[in-house]
Parts: C-alpha cells; sequence; structure tokens
C-alpha cells in the first residue's frame, strides 16, 4: 500500500507512514493496481504495459484517463526551446509535463520558462526512440524522438538540479517503459 499523503509504500497493515509520518487507516492508505501485461491499441491511443513493471500510486499532478497507471513521476526540467522546472510523469498511455507553480529557471540572470504550457503531453503512440545521457549538462537527460521528427528534451533531476540516486532510478524506469514502446512498435533504440 502507498501513504495517501505523501505516496510513499508502505508494508500492508502500517499505523504510520514511514515517510510523513501520517497516521494510517485503511481509508488514508491507496492500495497499488494491478500490472498487466498487455500491448493494446485502441482510438484513444496505445496502452503499453511492460512486464514486470509494477505502477505506482498515482498522485494529483494531472487528470488521470480511465484505465491509466503511472509508472514514474519526478521532478526535473523541460527545455523546449526555454528551460522550466516541473515534474514529467510516464504512465501507460502518454508522458506528461506539469511546470511547477511559478516555476520558471533562471539561465544567466534571466526569468526563462514564464511562457511554456503548465502541461504539456506526449501520446506513446508517437514515440519513436529514446535517448538516455547529458541534456544541457544534466546526467539525468532523457530525449524523446516522436514520428513528427521532434525531440524532447527533459532532465530528471533533484530540485537542486542534480542527477541523485531517486533521479536516476525514476529516469531508468522511465528509459525501461519508453524503451519498451518503442520495442513493441517494431522498433529498436
Amino acid at each position: 500500500m502507498f501513504c495517501k499523503n505523501c505516496g510513499k509504500q508502505l508494508s500492508d497493515g502500517a499505523k504510520f507512514c514511514s515517510g510523513c509520518g501520517t497516521s494510517l487507516n485503511e481509508s488514508q492508505a491507496v492500495k497499488p493496481p494491478q500490472p498487466t501485461t498487455t500491448t493494446t491499441a485502441s482510438a484513444t491511443g496505445g496502452i503499453y504495459t511492460p512486464p514486470g513493471m509494477t505502477p505506482i500510486a498515482p498522485n494529483n499532478s494531472f487528470s488521470f484517463q480511465q484505465g491509466e497507471l503511472l509508472f514514474a513521476s519526478h521532478y526535473g526540467a523541460r527545455f523546449n526551446p526555454v528551460s522550466s522546472a516541473g515534474y514529467l510523469h510516464v504512465t501507460n498511455m502518454r508522458v506528461v509535463w506539469t511546470k511547477s507553480l511559478g516555476a520558471s529557471m533562471l539561465s544567466h540572470g534571466i526569468l526563462v520558462g514564464a511562457a511554456l504550457a503548465n502541461e504539456f503531453e506526449i501520446p506513446l503512440d508517437t514515440v519513436t526512440g529514446v535517448d538516455a545521457g547529458r541534456v544541457r549538462g544534466s546526467k539525468g537527460g532523457i530525449t524523446i524522438h516522436t514520428s513528427d521528427n521532434k525531440k524532447h528534451l527533459f532532465a530528471v533531476t533533484s530540485k537542486m538540479g542534480t542527477c541523485n540516486t531517486e533521479a536516476k532510478e525514476v529516469k531508468n524506469t522511465i528509459l525501461n517503459v519508453l524503451n519498451y514502446v518503442v520495442s513493441t512498435k517494431g522498433g529498436m533504440n
């Protein structure tokens, strides 16, 4: 089960969250959704659930579609073409970017990112490739290639801008999901 307050995974029957200390009862804990191993396509787009990947507890940072499961969610930056701080989420249907409230990044003394939309999504059906590595100096870099020949640049980082252990683990989860999507569509990255 997961803490409804902070999302930390807990052992079944826990009375307090070991992450935030919230007192728990059955109505305050969230059971994780059960993973499936199917890949289907429908009028609303493809649903990709990699085998062996367990979804995490949903959060309230964006609206979930019916049947949507969350695999990864972490703080970071989006670079298209300016920098904006926010959260990168990967589900079994799409990649969603949500800009932090008032979050823009300071670059060379100039506030940038204010003009970017607060939410941006990439349907998984349009993903044609994914690259890992440095993006604008960040080790947490991810480049997502889409069928419209665009490159979407993201960095999964701590709020201090570094790629710490937690950010690296989330980056690997994101890469695993996106590489699975690419491989099931007949391509490999």
